[in-house]
């Protein structure tokens, strides 16, 4: 096969790598350092050819806890397993045919071991081997597993060709939208793409790589922005000075034992408000927001992100927003740092005697008090005393009380 198709066929693998999700990307950077390491073993590699990668593998390189690591190589392989691309290939008659081709053929995965098992299609053999070597081989992978955003690691692969150059690199807007692997319904509006594609990415590589001063200058014709181009003041990852993106610097921890920020669960309009100010962070690119982009598809409206952000916080799934809380000032209360479960049993475990809640149970709800509320009118649920007394840090009996029933032994 000519070297011109060879290479232009290894570009079209290259894409479509540009164009899978984050998680993706990591998975195939990690199977093609595999690959690398059975040709320089002299190994052959085919159809046939397992290629495993475990949870202990991705999480130590990548920087994430392992049962993360093995729910993220499964998700991952099963897209990579869905995904197709354009490529040509030479007929038995000579002529150039365009042909749809999948990445892997077959895939697996064991529980027990923690690992994932890829054997690679016979149309994308062939260029994989250049593909490491074009695209690959300069690549920190501790780095990209800081990196959260698909843009953030694409950036950073094209720049670390450019690390060392004379001059550092600039590029039109179109190219650099095709580099970056957007569609072109993707992010169409230029302010939208400044803001969470490059802002995004620049923001993620300063943060988490050996780019130091890393800035995207956009270069204009009149007020349209035509151009971009990378300015960095130096590459270094041996005597690296990361600014975490977690401010202690370290993997974050679960909610329950991360220092004296505990949370398990959010009021209503805690929710509301704060997954609005978190989304309108993520839209402005805002330091410590960037990786929340990621929670709709790119070209996704302000309002959807606002959703996905009410919904993670509903489901408790606050791990991603500890930091972008802490930020935003917020502080919990002491609803907020306790366990749903145990709220639950202490609705149902009051006594039954006429004295108010001993003060070491404040927020027990006595059902022969709440009976009495109820006959002076009173209209709110168990569960809704027991959170207001929660947030306000009083007395379910303070709460009833002070819902305009008067007090409630009154006759």
């Amino acid at each position: 096969m000519e070297s011109s198709l060879v290479a232009k066929q290894a570009n079209k693998l290259i894409e479509s790598v540009y164009r899978m999700e984050v998680e993706e990307q990591k998975l195939i950077l990690l199977a093609t350092r595999k690959i690398n390491e059975l040709e320089l073993k002299g190994l052959p590699f085919t159809p046939e050819t397992e290629v495993v990668i475990t949870a202990d593998e991705f999480a130590k390189i990548y920087g994430v806890p392992k049962q993360r690591a093995f729910e993220a190589l499964t998700s991952a392989k099963n897209t990579i397993y869905d995904r197709s691309f354009e490529m040509d290939y030479v007929g038995n008659d000579g002529v150039i045919k365009p042909i749809s081709s999948r990445w892997i053929h077959a895939k697996g995965e064991m529980k027990s071991k923690s690992e994932v098992s890829m054997f690679f299609t016979p149309s994308v053999i062939p260029y994989l081997y250049l593909v490491v070597k074009t695209e690959f081989t300069l690549l920190d992978l501790k780095e990209v597993g800081r990196l959260k955003n698909k843009y953030a690691v694409r950036l950073y692969q094209i720049l670390m060709k450019w690390r060392n150059a004379e001059y550092q690199p600039s590029f039109p807007v179109e190219s650099l939208r095709r580099k970056l692997g957007l569609e072109p319904h993707e992010y169409k509006q230029g302010g939208d793409f400044n803001k969470r594609v490059v802002g995004v990415a620049v923001d993620q590589i300063n943060k988490g790589t050996g780019f130091v001063g890393l800035k995207a200058v956009p270069l204009k014709n009149g007020r349209t922005i035509v151009a971009y181009r990378f300015e960095f003041d130096s590459y270094d990852n041996k005597t690296i000075n990361i600014t975490p993106l977690s401010k202690n610097g370290a993997e974050r921890q679960p909610r329950e034992n991360n220092g004296e920020f505990v949370l398990h669960q959010m009021t209503i309009e805690q929710i509301k408000t704060f997954s609005n100010q978190i989304a309108n962070k993520v839209v402005e690119g805002e330091a410590g927001f960037s990786h929340l982009s990621t929670k709709v598809a790119a070209g996704s409206s302000g309002k959807e992100l606002v959703a996905a952000i009410a919904k993670d916080l509903q489901n408790a799934n606050f791990d991603e927003y500890l930091e972008p809380l802490k930020i935003l000032g917020f502080k919990p209360t002491k609803v907020n740092k306790t366990p749903l479960g145990a709220k639950q049993s202490e609705n149902k475990g009051g006594s039954t005697n006429d004295t108010p809640p001993d003060k070491k149970s404040p927020f027990n709800l006595n059902e022969k008090h709440y009976q009495m509320y109820l006959k002076k009118g009173g209209k709110k649920s168990r569960d809704d005393i027991v959170r207001i007394a929660m947030d306000e840090d009083t007395t379910t009996l303070q709460v009833m009380n002070s819902d305009g029933v008067g007090n409630i032994f009154a006759m």
